[in-house]
């Protein structure tokens, strides 16, 4: 296909991040049109394609047959070329596997970019999706199940969808099943929402992962005491749930007749249980205070169905976002349908969708399945194990506690520790590891310890409670993946002075501390900026000091601020 058929989009038009690449792509599917986008998040404070947005594009094309040119990060230009029609198939997709590096990349962006044209293949298609289902800026699986797959069944395409594993920042490795009916080219059906229905329950969940049985309690307890003035029958449960490492979330659903509108907010190091449900509830609360039947995050959300259906559509939404305005854009811009969106004196939007008549191509279904996870490389490409240092065990446990103890003093400083778990020692001198139940509580329990006898500081150097940990991965990727880590920590960022200090024990020359230290700090500025809550760079008693703590293959990460760092002796940070 020629140059001339290639539709060129600027990528950094409205939100100018994802919203664009998965909408533009999954249209281009349907239409069987190629595609250029350009100028990818040019105003964002670090522009081109970012890790997250990889598995977004490279994923889905793999369902297309589509040929990507420019899918590396930092690139600004993507180029996207159906060779064939959608198909219905089964497919096998691990969203890390898309990622440079891999984590928690989310799968329900993923699902969500591909639904729509499967929707319109000829036969069924089925989905194992593996990644994150409880991770910052996507939607949860709570959310897809509750609110979004009903809505999407409301316009006739019904999606199964079951949740066996979750997956949680920032390693990810949860996994979702998705079976989606096709409609072998028919359009969906219209959706006409404007009135709300009065509120006639509001369900839920609070979860957790690998965290005391109390946090969950907490989070619903004080969720259901703040939603009591509502005076509907309440559902929210407590939930403990596997995963390959900590998260707590709460997910809250307002039920109105037939419709659905969803909430929710995520757990953080430092974050109380208690904020956790204030800051979903509010979220319901500001909800129900209006009239609108669409919450502001399933707008966007319906925009893509509904330009594929039969006839036009109208519907309120709570708010009008860039996200909306974007995707709407975006529909016009590839002729897929005109949006209009109409701002109401009560802060409300009336949104219509007049769709333009787009059919896709149809194909056979698929014989075979298609697999899109991490390849095990030729044996000729394998890199030899390391061979373990002389004294130290082979590998070490998952820790979230690290210590130096002084080189005369072991068994004082193990007496010490122990009592708080199992101390193991690492290959590196006198530095030892353990896995604690709460490291917090540990280092306020020492803190008093230390009060009461201050001769037990003579004993340790330095103790690191850390708030979260994970694979180290590839270094050149480190800096990045950090960046991500450190993201539920800008709240606690925002308008403060800080500085970042990296100490490694294992990865050797090739990873600079100092270097690393420097990229993440100006990562976070960067980012801190975007936001409007602008934070400064200070090495003279900062308002908070981020570490990173890394040992062999394994990282871990903590903010202390300037009342902690007085609170806590042993931590030693500069």
């Amino acid at each position: 296909m020629g140059e001339a058929a290639i539709t060129r989009i600027d990528g950094s038009q409205g939100e100018g991040g994802g919203q664009v690449l998965r909408t533009a792509l999954a249209l281009a599917a349907i239409a069987g049109r190629p595609i250029l986008i350009e100028r990818i998040r040019a105003k964002r404070p670090i522009p081109g394609l970012a890790a997250q947005h990889l598995s977004a594009v490279r994923a889905p094309s793999a369902l297309y047959d589509a040929r990507l040119e420019g899918d590396a990060l930092g690139s600004s230009a993507l180029a996207f070329t159906p060779h064939g029609p959608v198909r219905a198939g089964v497919y096998e997709i691990d969203v890390a596997a898309a990622r440079e590096g891999g984590s928690a990349g989310a799968v329900s962006l993923v699902l969500q970019a591909v639904a729509s044209p499967l929707a319109l293949a000829r036969g069924r298609s089925e989905l194992r999706l593996s990644g994150g289902t409880h991770v910052p800026w996507s939607p949860s699986f709570d959310f897809l199940a509750e609110v979004w797959a009903p809505a999407l069944a409301r316009l006739g395409v019904p999606i199964e969808l079951a949740l066996e594993r979750t997956g949680w920042f920032p390693v990810g490795r949860g996994v979702v099943t998705a079976a989606i009916e096709g409609r072998a080219g028919r359009p969906l059906e219209p959706l006409e929402l404007v009135e709300r229905p009065p509120l006639e329950r509001v369900t839920g969940r609070a979860l957790a992962a690998e965290l005391p049985a109390s946090i969950p309690q907490r989070i619903a307890d004080r969720a259901r005491k703040l939603l009591e003035p509502l005076g509907v029958p309440l559902d929210v449960r407590p939930e403990r749930v596997k995963a390959a490492c900590p998260g707590a979330a709460l997910a809250l659903t307002a039920h109105h007749g037939p419709w659905r509108a969803g909430f929710g907010a995520l757990g953080a190091p430092g974050k109380a249980s208690e904020v956790v449900a204030e800051e979903a509830v509010q979220a319901l609360l500001d909800f129900e205070a209006g009239r609108a039947p669409v919450d502001r995050h399933s707008a966007d959300q319906l925009l893509l169905p509904l330009a594929l259906a039969r006839a036009p559509s109208r519907f309120s939404a709570e708010a009008s976002t860039s996200h909306l305005e974007t995707t709407a854009a975006l529909l016009g811009e590839l002729g897929a349908a005109r949006v209009a969106i109409a701002p109401q004196p009560d802060g409300t939007a009336l949104v219509t969708v007049e769709p333009l008549g787009l059919a896709p191509a149809l194909g056979e279904p698929r014989a075979e399945p298609v697999r899109l996870v991490p390849a095990e490389p030729p044996a000729s490409e394998r890199r030899p194990a390391r061979p373990p240092r002389p004294s130290a065990p082979p590998a070490l446990p998952d820790w979230n506690l690290v210590a130096t103890t002084h080189a005369d003093a072991w068994r004082e400083a193990l007496g010490v520790l122990g009592r708080y778990g199992r101390v193991r020692r690492t290959g590196y001198h006198n530095v030892v590891v353990m896995e604690v139940e709460d490291p917090r509580a540990v280092a306020e329990d020492l803190a008093r310890r230390i009060a009461a006898e201050p001769g037990l500081m003579n004993f340790l150097s330095r103790v690191v409670p850390v708030e979260s940990a994970f694979d180290l991965g590839p270094l050149e990727q480190l800096a990045e993946r950090l960046a991500l880590a450190f993201a539920p920590f800008l709240e606690r960022l925002a308008h403060k002075s800080f500085h970042v200090r990296v100490h490694k024990r294992g990865p050797g020359k090739a990873l600079s501390a100092h270097e690393l230290e420097r990229q993440l700090g100006e990562r976070l500025l960067a980012e801190l900026a975007a936001r409007g809550t602008p934070g400064r760079p200070s090495f003279d008693d900062p308002d908070v000091i981020l570490v990173v703590e890394i040992v062999d293959d394994r990282v871990g990460i903590a903010a202390f601020d300037r009342e902690e760092r007085a609170r806590f002796p042993f931590l030693r940070l500069d």
